[in-house]
C-alpha cells in the first residue's frame, strides 16, 4: 500500500510541480484510509466531535484557515480515494469480477513469507 501510494504521490507531485516534501500528502492518504475504513469511529478536534471520513477533510481546511498550503493535503486525498476506490469498492463490484489493481506482487508475499 504505501510504495504504490508513494509512488503515484511523487508522480501527481512532479506533474503538478512545485512540491518537494510529500510526507504531509502521505500522511493524509492514510488517514482518509483510516477513516474510511473505519466509518464509525469518532475523533475530537479542537472543540468538535466529527466522524473519522471526514478527518482529512477537517484537518485540510484547519490548515487553510492557518495560512498553510492545501495542495499536498488535497494531494493526498486524491490518491487515499483512489487508493480506497480500487483496493476496497472496484472488486465488491459485479463487472470486476474481484479484479484487484493494487494487489500484492507474488515475489513480495514469497520474500515475507506470507501465507496469504
Amino acid at each position: 500500500m504505501l510504495v504504490c501510494s508513494a509512488g503515484m504521490i511523487v508522480v501527481l507531485a512532479y506533474l503538478f510541480g512545485s512540491q518537494y516534501f510529500v510526507s504531509g500528502a502521505l500522511i493524509d492518504l492514510m488517514t482518509y484510509l483510516w477513516g474510511r475504513r473505519n466509518p464509525t469511529a469518532r475523533m475530537q478536534v479542537l472543540f468538535f466531535t466529527i466522524r473519522t471520513p471526514y478527518l482529512p477533510w477537517v484537518l485540510s481546511w484547519i490548515s487553510l484557515l492557518m495560512g498553510g498550503n492545501v495542495q499536498d493535503h488535497l494531494l493526498g486525498l486524491v490518491v487515499g480515494h483512489t487508493y480506497f476506490f480500487f483496493e476496497d469498492v472496484y472488486p465488491l463490484m459485479s463487472t470486476s469480477q474481484g479484479f484487484r489493481l493494487f494487489r500484492t506482487p507474488r515475489i513480495l508475499k514469497m520474500v515475507l513469507n506470507d501465507p496469504d
